[in-house]
């Protein structure tokens, strides 16, 4: 009989686990006194019940913020030779685990601690890997070494290599590492977990290595509805406060349910159960077989249901200890501890910015009890959720779940993820892009990457420009061509230009000296030589209209030229610098008028991409423009325009573009027939405005801290040209037509039609306005 309880020990003071068809129940339970028991063997036919009682007991370990590798290039990771030992494995399959690893996330730069009786560091599936870690038991040798084999295990199952041999791990590039609590001694307990300060000890120097995950394939075997949560703090009260430290310092705790075919978890596992400060980031693993069926062994979730998930745990082919290459198969809660634990470590590596108790949670609502079966035969059909949570808590695991989006997508806006309104939902909205931008940006735009986060709980994922912005920004409406029915030279006036006062001085009084009110466009230049035709003229989209103060001053040199010079102030609180200009009035012929501006302005801009709003740019932008009147005959008119704006540099900000060294160019077209009566129609071609030079910029987020704090980068985009303009180009018809004259007075029904003919799809656009002047 000795030699048999030898082997016992040799095989498992650990979690119980299937061995050669013997089901071998090793463990530490834990006495009223926290004293240590004499062990007792029971025999029962093929069953072998070995079982002791420590002092006070063990486990824990901790994280805190990860600085993880970015994940490789996507690859089938099961292809050319590697899908055999993918399939050997068969709880990989089970969870899903290649979803990530495809995606190039294996865990690299994640910590996990493995506190078990250590890791055979020789072994083949751990080739090539360094494995640190501390010696908590009472075996010269330290670390590196695993007399007991089960250590060596339940670590391959987390991250053994990916070498086309024997199995992988779930997270096959994790940084294991070794805390050797093992191996077991002679009183049936390990000595690195005798004491509730031992565990404590363990808990704490997973702070000082930084580690990311715990995984606890080992318990006692006091249920954890044996004790109150007054014993549990008198006996327990070091490790929880070395876990809490732990947790805070952003470890992940995952324990094994424990192998006493009970309704309930071991207290080990279930400590968060009496302590609830620590159930945020912990875990608790029951077993299942191949079949998605509850291993008979196991422990059922029970009370601690809320903080407890289902992994494989049968069967489990894994590294053998002391063996070189070989490996064996082992079952019980133990192996499907590190199945969580190994998803955890992928799920850090991939969203960076999610706290321990995030990546918890994410694995927990993914996880589902849908396809299980209980011992018994229960199902969520026969049984219902309440009978399932109770044996499986949350269910079983699912790595593509887990890795999804389970939330809507929101681009950040604010400093602060978690800040409200810090964010837009696109599924709701879409971004606004900048008007006129060549087809060729707009293409950079939409292919672009950029980081959306999880509103459920911030995780990042990568979206394309087109599921943020519109497919084009041109097949948004336009402003509409069409006559402005306004005359500046009577005593006419309009909503477009209300002039307040005016002191006429000069031997002719051909000087005049007013104050306008004046809604304007892209240019300064008065209304005074295009007349009705100022609202036929182009100008870019991406100028907002805006109500100005402005005052003019013209001056007639002769006959045939004359001078205006202007101040403008725009009606904003923000500080605006006045705009100025000057333009230089041509009468060439009798037929034939010109005229030439240049004009300094601060124009609000439309960069805003969340809505409605506009940028003013901090220093004035620049316009020249040229323009021409033809009068071919008494009732045909050819005009024509073309004006150049560049643009002031405009910081981009997450909530709006900024401009670098912009130019955008407009031109427009027309020929217009008139009528003695009023009745006149126009028709003609317009580049609504089109960027040709400089860049675009955008202030994006790449990631976001553990505390919400979004981190941004600018992007740019170039690509203009100077034909650029004829992608924006529109066609447009506008007339008048007179409804009611009665003395000065005239009643006007105005059309316009405006259609795009360029690459991108303008809409076609029809206007109706109704003009009373008098």
């Amino acid at each position: 009989m000795t030699a048999v309880i030898d082997q016992i020990y040799s095989r498992k003071k650990f979690l119980h686990y299937i061995f050669n068809n013997n089901y071998i129940n090793l463990k530490m339970i834990r006495c009223p006194t926290g004293a240590l028991l004499k062990l007792t063997l029971q025999i029962c036919g093929a069953c072998i019940v070995f079982s002791g009682c420590s002092e006070n007991g063990p486990v824990i370990a901790h994280v805190p913020e990860i600085t993880p590798a970015p994940g490789d290039s996507p690859s089938n990771t099961i292809a050319d030779g590697y899908s055999d030992e993918y399939a050997t494995q068969y709880g990989l399959v089970l969870i899903k685990a290649v979803t990530l690893n495809n995606q190039g996330y294996t865990g690299k730069g994640v910590r996990v601690a493995v506190v078990d009786t250590g890791i055979d560091h020789a072994h083949s599936e751990f080739k090539g890997r360094q494995i640190l870690g501390t010696n908590f038991g009472n075996d010269a040798r330290g670390i590196g070494y695993d007399s007991d084999g089960h250590g060596t295990h339940v670590a391959s199952i987390i991250g053994a290599n990916r070498n086309a041999f024997g199995m992988r791990g779930v997270a096959y590039d994790v940084s294991l590492y070794d805390y050797r609590v093992g191996p077991n001694n002679s009183e049936g307990y390990l000595p690195g977990l005798a004491s509730d300060r031992q565990v404590s000890t363990v808990f704490r120097q997973a702070i000082t290595d930084n580690i990311n995950i715990i995984n606890n394939s080992w318990g006692s075997e006091t249920l954890v509805t044996s004790l109150t949560a007054n014993q549990v703090n008198l006996y327990y009260k070091n490790s929880i406060a070395a876990a809490q430290a732990a947790q805070k310092n952003g470890a992940l705790f995952v324990f094994a349910a424990g192998n006493e075919r009970q309704n309930q978890v071991d207290i080990w596992a279930g400590l968060p159960y009496h302590a609830s400060e620590l159930a945020g980031s912990w875990l608790i693993v029951v077993a299942i077989n191949d079949t998605n069926t509850e291993a008979y062994y196991t422990n059922r979730c029970g009370v601690a249901q809320a903080f407890c998930v289902t992994a494989p745990g049968s069967s489990v082919k894994a590294a053998m200890a002391n063996t070189g290459n070989k490996h064996i198969t082992y079952s019980g809660t133990s192996m499907a501890t590190p199945h969580v634990s190994g998803i955890a470590a992928v799920l850090m590596q991939k969203f960076p910015s999610l706290s321990a108790n995030a990546i918890a949670t994410r694995i927990k609502q993914t996880a589902s009890v849908a396809d299980l079966i209980g011992k018994n035969g229960e199902t969520i059909e026969t049984h219902g959720m309440q009978v399932m949570r109770a044996i499986f808590g949350h269910g079983l695991i699912n790595q593509t779940q887990a890795s999804a989006q389970i939330g809507t997508l929101t681009i950040a806006t604010g400093k602060n993820f978690f800040d409200g309104g810090s964010g837009i939902d696109i599924t709701q909205h879409r971004l606004r892009l900048p008007k006129g931008l060549p087809s060729a940006v707009t293409r950079q735009i939409l292919s672009d990457s950029f980081i959306a986060f999880d509103s459920f709980d911030g995780a990042n994922f990568e979206v394309r420009g087109d599921e943020i912005f519109p497919q084009s920004n041109v097949s948004e409406p336009r402003r509409v061509l069409g006559y402005d029915n306004h005359k500046s030279q009577s005593s006419k006036r309009s909503s477009q230009d209300d002039t307040i006062g005016s002191i006429a001085f000069g031997q002719n009084n051909e000087n005049r000296l007013s104050l306008t009110e004046e809604t304007i466009g892209n240019t300064l230049v008065g209304r005074d030589f295009w007349d009705e035709k100022a609202g036929l003229i182009g100008q870019p989209d991406l100028f907002a209209n805006t109500s100005t103060h402005q005052f003019k001053l013209k001056a007639q040199i002769s006959r045939q030229l004359s001078f205006e010079t202007f101040f403008q102030l725009i009606n904003q609180t923000d500080g605006s610098d006045p705009g100025h200009g000057a333009t230089l009035l041509i009468q060439a012929t009798r037929h034939l008028k010109l005229h030439a501006t240049v004009s300094r302005w601060a124009l609000p801009l439309k960069l805003i991409t969340t809505g409605s709003g506009n940028v003013i740019a901090p220093d004035l932008s620049t316009t020249v423009s040229f323009g021409l009147r033809h009068q071919y005959t008494d009732n045909i008119e050819i005009f024509a325009n073309m004006a150049q704006f560049n643009l002031a540099d405009v910081h981009s900000t997450p909530q709006s573009f900024g401009l670098t060294s912009a130019v955008y160019r407009s031109h427009t077209l027309g020929v217009e027939l008139s009528a003695h009566d009023g009745h006149r129609l126009s028709m003609g071609i317009s580049d609504t405005g089109s960027m040709v030079a400089g860049d675009l910029t955008l202030m994006a987020a790449t990631s976001r801290s553990t505390d919400g704090t979004v981190h941004y980068a600018e992007k740019s985009y170039s690509g203009f040209r100077s034909s650029s303009y004829l992608e924006n180009m529109v066609f447009f018809m506008s007339a008048t037509v007179p409804v009611k004259q009665t003395g000065n007075s005239q009643l006007s029904l105005d059309i316009s039609l405006q259609s795009g003919f360029d690459r991108q799809g303008a809409p076609t656009q029809l206007g109706f306005k109704m003009s009373y002047v008098f």
